[in-house]
């Protein structure tokens, strides 16, 4: 790699390595998952700016061309992260249906148990009790 592409690559990781820092400043990301970004970032830039380093993994796996290993390197790094996502969307998904079902099953006892009072739920001597602004409105959240 010719030293304009090492700067490159050093200047790229080390902007990404601050950005991930600036998203865990401003709360926009989890330290959970800035952990595995960080841990990405650190690692292109100590490969970027060991260019000896970076050639001798290079000849280890048998790649010709030293800069494409960081290219292989990173590619596999987001896919391993994208399988991470994706297994974590799909957990919040199933849980999202769960809550979402036993939310309607709680709405379907407050109904039967406010068709069960002797006015058939109108009460309005109770402080609130079977008004709609009590419980709130259908589609607010607590």
């Amino acid at each position: 790699m010719s030293v304009p592409i090492y700067l490159v690559a050093v200047l790229f990781s080390l902007f990404f390595v601050l950005f991930v820092v600036e998203l865990v400043r401003r709360g926009a990301l989890r330290e959970q998952y800035s952990l595995l970004w960080l841990g990405l970032g650190l690692a292109m830039l100590v490969l970027s700016a060991s260019p000896r380093l970076l050639r001798t993994l290079a000849d280890w796996f048998g790649v010709y061309y030293a800069p494409s290993l960081l290219f292989l390197f990173s590619s596999f790094c987001a896919f391993a992260l994208l399988l991470h996502i994706t297994v974590a969307l799909s957990k919040l998904a199933d849980r999202v249906i769960r809550l979402t079902q036993e939310l309607a099953i709680a709405e379907h006892r407050i109904q039967e148990l406010e068709r069960r009072l002797p006015d058939g739920g109108t009460a309005r001597g109770r402080e609130g009790a079977g008004a709609p602004e009590a419980r709130g409105r259908e589609g607010d959240l607590p």
